[in-house]
């Protein structure tokens, strides 16, 4: 016995494998994005709007730092303690500026401290650090 004929209006594609036209169009939409992101990039004024960044995060670096208390112990570097998200916080904020703009090179470079001397769970060394750090807000001020 033969089995009739699917009806013309019936899917022809397997289910549960995307049709052509949906990966072409999820295609066509990925190149559409792609390409508004470039313009963008290409046309936005970098000069003035890279340095407010990097002036943003310095600000937020030091304020942030400003907040922590200056007698850290070896207790306030465990993970369950806040301190130890605020001190990456602080570093990464410091770096980005220091990247985003080279007047902020020194916050960044005392930024990076802050991460190695966080890695190595060095408190003399991460003291220090946070000392250059502080320094290097107050010269922003």
């Amino acid at each position: 016995m033969s089995h009739p004929a699917p009806p013309p209006d019936a899917p022809t594609s397997r289910p549960g494998r995307p049709s052509r036209r949906l990966i072409v169009a999820v295609a066509v939409i990925a190149i559409l994005v792609t390409a508004a992101i470039v313009v963008l990039v290409l046309t936005r004024d970098d000069g003035s709007e890279e340095g407010q960044r990097a002036e943003r995060d310095a600000s937020a670096a030091c304020e942030v730092l400003e907040e922590l208390p200056r007698d850290l112990t070896t207790d306030d570097l465990d993970l369950d303690e806040p301190q130890v998200y605020e001190l990456q916080a602080i570093g990464s904020l410091a770096q980005a500026a220091g990247k985003a703009d080279s007047a902020y090179e020194d916050l960044g470079r005392a930024g990076q401290e802050v991460f190695a001397s966080l890695a190595r769970l060095d408190h003399d060394q991460l003291v220090a650090s946070l000392d250059d750090l502080r320094s290097q807000c107050e010269d922003i001020d």
